[in-house]
């Protein structure tokens, strides 16, 4: 849920939340405004229930933003469709902690107005004191492109331990980060870095005793990609104290003005330095919302994730969020199959963070009115039990 008085304050209303009136894409589930007077009376929200049909715009459905006087929620919607009635159901049919499932809190704001000002890309990871060490990507028009450290003990409240700047790193920019602690109780972090001049991208990796320390550890390249033929970039790395498994975004370098094309490869390691690549196991439907691409943002422990996804080279920087679920058959390559019904979120970059007493704590990049993009948490207890108003 989120302030609709504060966000008021800062022009959420009174602008799209993305071009072209979008939120209606091969009857995926999106995330778009509806007005109050579209939903009947509900017990969660002022108004809400079921949904007349009002058209297409409407029937096909099945994720929406619901508002109220209050608060804006996101609610996942079926259609029943011998009555073509929308109706809400509860966040937790797809028992995935999805955006909206609790109170969301923005933890880093965008860093200026307008597009190309971002905060976001997260990867989170839990220290041993119980408390949650995050890194994120910014990007601004001021001081350019960096990736920042911080510490924090309620999840929301941020401290920052260290900055990794662009210009540290030898790249012309930088992407998303991924934080991971070791057995040994060190701790890496994989950086997305591009190559000056370049449409070409690569992964290095930095490590340290403490989180504290990574700012200033050498780096060391670890997935050097291809200059002519691919870019790698936006590393989602998990060990589990036996292996380590990495899912990166893989942009084919071959067709110039392409380059924004992407797919998702899977690759293995003994130590989480040198890596065995097993193919891609994640990519874009043709003729659907996620065409042009997708992206794994975040994997559960038993194989299901979340991507981004867009169906246009226009739609670059405006994905979303869809399902994805482990594909049957051979293991050595961990394919993933897209949920056709799945809910469409409009955010990317979605980190889940499982926690010790059960439940989640989620942080995403969310896109705000003028495009400009801030970073956000929220905390979602067993059950993911969508909150009240």
């Amino acid at each position: 849920m989120v302030d609709l008085d504060r966000e008021a304050r800062r022009g959420l209303h009174g602008s799209r939340p993305w071009r072209a009136h979008r939120e209606v894409v091969d009857r995926q589930p999106v995330v778009g405004p509806i007005e109050p007077e579209h939903l009947t009376h509900h017990t969660q929200l002022e108004w809400c229930g079921a949904v007349a049909d009002q058209g297409d715009h409407v029937a096909y459905h099945t994720a929406i933003v619901a508002e109220t006087s209050r608060t804006l929620s996101v609610l996942p919607l079926l259609v029943d469709a011998p009555t073509r009635q929308a109706q809400i159901v509860a966040a937790d049919k797809y028992d995935f902690p999805l955006p909206g499932t609790g109170r969301a809190a923005v933890v880093v704001p965008a860093p200026g107005p307008g597009p190309h000002q971002w905060a976001g890309a997260p990867s989170a990871a839990l220290d041993v004191d119980g408390s949650i060490v995050l890194a994120y990507r910014v990007r601004s028009s001021i001081d350019g492109d960096y990736n920042v450290i911080a510490r924090s003990a309620d999840g929301e409240r941020l401290a920052t331990i260290g900055v990794v700047t662009r210009d540290r790193l030898g790249a012309a920019m930088v992407e998303r980060p991924a934080l991971v602690r070791t057995d040994s109780g060190h701790w890496r972090l994989y950086v997305s870095c591009a190559t000056p001049n370049s449409l070409h991208w690569w992964i290095g990796v930095l490590e340290a005793s403490e989180p504290e320390g990574l700012a200033d550890a050498e780096m060391r390249r670890v997935f050097e990609g291809d200059e002519r033929t691919t870019a790698v970039k936006d590393p989602v790395i998990r060990y589990d104290g036996r292996r380590w498994q990495a899912w990166i975004c893989c942009h084919p370098l071959d067709k110039p003005g392409e380059e924004d094309r992407m797919s998702t490869a899977y690759a293995t390691s003994d130590d989480g330095l040198t890596w065995k690549w097993h193919g891609t196991v994640l990519t874009g439907r043709p003729g659907t919302w996620d065409a042009r691409g997708a992206r794994l943002s975040s994997i559960l422990p038993d194989g299901r994730a979340c991507y981004d996804g867009r169906a246009s080279q226009e739609e670059n920087w405006f994905e979303r969020t869809g399902l994805a679920t482990p594909a049957s058959g051979n293991s050595t390559t961990p394919l993933l199959v897209q949920l056709d019904d799945s809910p469409v979120v409009d955010v990317r970059y979605l980190d889940i963070l499982p926690l010790p007493a059960d439940g989640y704590r989620i942080y995403y990049e969310a896109r705000l009115p003028d495009e400009s993009h801030e970073l956000r948490t929220e905390l979602i207890p067993p059950g993911h039990a969508l909150d009240s108003p």
